[in-house]
């Protein structure tokens, strides 16, 4: 089984760093909730508690694939116009809720207001600035952030033991150090290198950084060909060089301040394309643009 679905939290107490007012909120006179913030720091995993927690009739809809006003109009109308079988609120949860279009939100903000008898939503994104003022004002408003390491190296040394994982300590910090505030992130890498089946090692965690080292030497002597090709023969994702490379940039003296921009602008632009190798190999051509 997959670690990040076998170890995702059922309930709110397992949920690091959770705001503590959200299960307060949580009955049948709960509001709207809007949950944003990095990927990977529990927003999901809170809402799907929340429609455990009240027993409720649900519809889960990822607007990143359904993000158009006929879904809002369609799918999400017909369910909330009608009472729950069970006497309790209805739960229409919005993942990826920050794709939707404007005149789907719109089209959502009324449906609010119209259906808040017998119907609750639940928007999660990660980008609160693309939520249109009206829906935000419509919401209790939290953001999910991960900034206690020592309860998340405490929880991913609980799955080291449990799973039976060979790790030192060194590395187990560093992988931490690496991926947070994303904790799926963090077991999903556990999960790949649990595959090397012997002592994980600190250099393990640390071959990205050597392979972004090599890409920023390419990229200063213009040749686009290696630097894509060693990023594809280490089976490196693309979210994690930008990572890399965004701080292997900030160390250097002077800082180049438009290669960091360029980056950020990338790792903005990753969450919206359908091909996030021609996203990156577009960012190694701009960075190579730079070089003087």
């Amino acid at each position: 089984m997959i670690l990040t679905e076998r170890w995702r939290p059922k309930s709110f107490i397992n949920v690091i760093g959770l705001n503590p007012k959200i299960p307060e909120m949580v009955g049948k006179d709960q509001p709207h909730f809007l949950f944003y913030g990095r990927a990977g720091t529990g927003k999901t995993t809170t809402a799907k508690i929340i429609i455990k927690e009240l027993n409720a009739n649900f519809l889960i809809l990822n607007a990143s694939d359904e993000r158009g006003i006929d879904t809002i109009r369609e799918k999400v109308k017909s369910f909330v116009s009608t009472k729950s079988t069970n006497e309790q609120i209805k739960i229409v949860f919005l993942d990826e809720s920050d794709a939707l279009t404007p005149p789907a939100q719109t089209s959502l903000r009324n449906l609010m207001e119209t259906y808040s008898r017998n119907a609750r939503f639940i928007l999660c994104c990660n980008y609160v600035n693309k939520i249109i003022e009206p829906l935000q004002s419509r919401c209790a408003c939290f953001e999910f952030k991960q900034n206690n390491s020592g309860a998340v190296l405490e929880y991913i040394k609980k799955i080291v033991s449990e799973e039976n994982i060979q790790i030192t300590e060194t590395a187990l910090i560093k992988l931490i150090e690496n991926n947070l505030p994303d904790i799926r992130k963090i077991i999903c890498k556990l999960q790949e290198l649990k595959s090397l089946d012997r002592l994980i090692e600190i250099k393990d965690i640390e071959v990205e950084n050597g392979v972004v080292k090599e890409i920023i030497g390419f990229i200063n002597t213009n040749e686009f060909n290696k630097a894509r090709q060693i990023a594809l023969d280490n089976n490196c994702s693309c979210d994690d060089l930008l990572t890399s490379l965004y701080w292997e940039y900030r160390k250097q003296t002077p800082i180049p301040l438009k290669k960091l921009l360029l980056i950020g602008e990338a790792m903005k632009d990753l969450t919206f394309v359908i091909s996030k190798e021609i996203g990156f190999e577009c960012l190694l051509i701009k960075l190579m643009g730079q070089n003087v």
